[in-house]
């Protein structure tokens, strides 16, 4: 295994990139990617739940996409909240919107050079099909070809062939795998899919 490559040279790589975990290790997944974006930032966080142990920081704008509504079929309507480093975007269901949204935020925030979505997957709780997820991330891979942009999905919750599809649509394409030897717990991160490097299963340290 090659342990020279790091987290942060896989995320310097610009285009879709997706990062695949099991539930219980998102947060760990998360918070060791802001670990490597805040050293190269500035970033975009999109998140759909609270965000734990997050230090203020204002090398990452955050964008709330909670949402409130159950269905695709609802209107988005973007407002600034009362936080004053954070977009709320209300409906993330409504996909159109959301990419519509996308769109206005990369217009007006030239200065990111890092934008990650945590994640997709909560779209699954909102009743949105996985085609639609992809077809959603389809179109982010054709805007966003100039700067990275991370996916962080929870494998556990989309059909086998959703996350296949999920798979085939980043350029890159990341395994975090969580172990537990007695109390202590380590995540594994493996390469599996690479535009430039053939190997597969290559070892990244965090």
């Amino acid at each position: 295994m090659d342990h020279n490559i790091t987290l942060q040279d896989w995320c310097a790589e610009s285009g879709l990139g997706l990062v695949k975990f099991d539930v219980d290790a998102e947060y760990a997944v998360l918070n060791q990617i802001l670990e490597a974006v805040r050293k190269e930032g500035p970033g975009i966080l999109i998140h759909s739940k609270p965000i734990r142990h997050e230090k203020s920081s204002p090398d990452i704008k955050l964008v709330d996409a909670a949402g409130h509504a159950l269905t695709a079929q609802t209107a988005l309507r973007g407002r600034i909240s009362e936080l004053e480093n954070e977009t709320v975007i209300d409906n993330p269901a409504d996909i159109h919107g959301f990419l519509s949204h996308f769109k206005r935020m990369k217009k007006s925030l030239t200065d990111a050079k890092w934008w990650i979505w945590w994640s997709p997957s909560d779209l699954v709780a909102q009743e949105v099909d996985d085609k639609e997820i992809v077809r959603c991330l389809r179109v982010i891979a054709r805007d966003f070809t100039d700067s990275p942009f991370l996916v962080l999905v929870a494998k556990d919750v989309h059909t086998k062939q959703g996350l296949a599809t999920l798979e085939y649509v980043a350029e890159r394409t990341l395994e975090v795998e969580r172990h537990q030897n007695g109390k202590r717990v380590a995540y594994h991160w493996q390469l599996l899919k690479h535009p430039s490097m053939s190997r597969e299963w290559i070892e990244i340290a965090p």
